[in-house]
């Protein structure tokens, strides 16, 4: 087959029948050329990483071995985790149902009713397919949108900028003018004192020749003033009027392009941010959600932090609200493990917790954390909360 991108991609097949496997990769190796099989739970990690698969065939008749392979790559994998992936679930037609539900949660991102295989054999490929685009175009759509409403903002700082600029254009402008036109009078009126004053001078003067000397005196400063002085400073006072009109056009002209700057930051402020919920109580899961989507957020949810791990290899989410009590690791082991992830790293975290213990909050803050809740909390607080975290971390992106 042809040489696309499609077929160059990575793709392993976990599985615990080597059977199984060998079908599956024989389907796929008809469109893809880099297909691997992982067969053991024990090399499941050093496989993974090996092999650094785009795409996750979990061939596992028992769904919930399949569970267990993906948690096991973040559980031994603590020091290196796992690269970003998408992960498809084969099941068998009494499995449909969970494995709707597992896919649904998040935990996968399709599943094919592969057994009986003479079901729909090519549905498999064409999954693989669906997740490569979505693996590939996914992340550039959100960060196509965060380029889009940081570039939107600068826009609209220019145009304060702008705005600023030519409202101290104009002042200076206004006050050059009005400082040309003080000076006119001014001089005129000390032209005029002074030639007044010889006048009167050369009327007291019983010297014919000082009178006449005077007076001439008095002529050149006339002329002075209506050939030379007065004459600059109307040049002056003139020269103002094109630069106003210079400063009106520049606004006149940038218009449109700041219209499609406010265009363009209207639909960046549509783009509402994500919040992966990590928390293993399904009560406060639904009180979070509750208050979180009457506020417009997009929410993904984890029960646990494999789960919370296994949800970040597809999808970023904006800020994580992370619990601190949970069965296979606490919210310090998983927020460790996501810091220590470069892909994952700058997403900030809020840990919650029952108790604002010392110990907790001085090792939180040391991982990175960025803010506490303390349960039982209000809509209010956390809604408070979530604004300052994204409101901090959107002008660290911008800067």
């Amino acid at each position: 087959m042809g040489h696309t991108a499609a077929s160059q991609a990575s793709i392993l097949i976990a599985s615990d029948s080597p059977t199984e496997a060998a079908l599956v990769k024989t389907l796929l190796e008809d469109d893809f050329d880099h297909v691997a099989t992982s067969l053991d739970s024990d090399s499941a990690v050093e496989d993974f990483q090996r092999h650094h698969p785009e795409v996750l065939i979990l061939a596992f008749k028992d769904l919930k071995k399949a569970g267990d392979f993906c948690l096991g790559l973040f559980r031994l994998g603590s020091n290196n985790p796992p690269q970003p992936h998408r992960t498809v679930l084969l099941c068998s037609k009494d499995g449909v149902k969970h494995a709707y539900e597992m896919c649904r949660r998040g935990l996968f991102d399709d599943y094919v009713l592969f057994w009986p295989v003479t079901y729909d054999a090519t549905r498999l490929q064409m999954s693989v397919y669906g997740q490569l685009d979505e693996l590939r175009a996914v992340p550039d759509e959100r960060g196509l949108a965060a380029t889009c409403a940081k570039q939107a903002q600068r826009l609209m700082e220019l145009e304060s900028l702008l705005s600023e600029q030519l409202t101290r254009g104009r002042e200076h402008i206004a006050s050059t003018s009005r400082a040309v036109a003080g000076a006119e009078h001014d001089i005129g009126r000390a032209l005029d004192n002074l030639s007044a004053r010889l006048v009167n001078t050369g009327s007291r003067s019983l010297d014919k020749a000082p009178i006449v000397g005077l007076a001439e005196m008095a002529v050149e400063l006339e002329r002075c003033r209506s050939e030379a002085v007065l004459p600059h400073l109307h040049k002056v006072s003139a020269s103002l009027g094109p630069l106003t009109e210079w400063a009106g056009s520049v606004q006149q002209a940038v218009e449109p392009y700041l219209d499609s700057a406010r265009a363009l930051n209207a639909l960046a402020a549509q783009v509402h941010p994500m919040v992966l919920v990590v928390d293993d109580d399904e009560f406060q899961r639904k009180l979070t959600a509750r208050i979180l989507e009457s506020e417009g957020y997009q929410l993904k949810f984890a029960a646990s932090g494999s789960e919370a791990m296994s949800v970040l290899c597809r999808t970023r989410p904006d800020v994580i609200l992370m619990d601190f009590l949970m069965p296979d690791m606490d919210g310090i082991e998983v927020t460790k493990r996501i810091k220590s992830e470069p892909n994952f790293a700058a997403i900030p975290v809020i840990m919650i917790t029952g108790h604002s213990d010392r110990d907790i909050v001085l090792t939180s803050l040391e991982l990175g954390v960025v803010d506490f809740i303390v349960k039982p909390f209000d809509r209010s607080a956390l809604v408070k909360k979530l604004t300052r975290v994204l409101n901090v971390s959107a002008t660290v992106n911008r800067n």
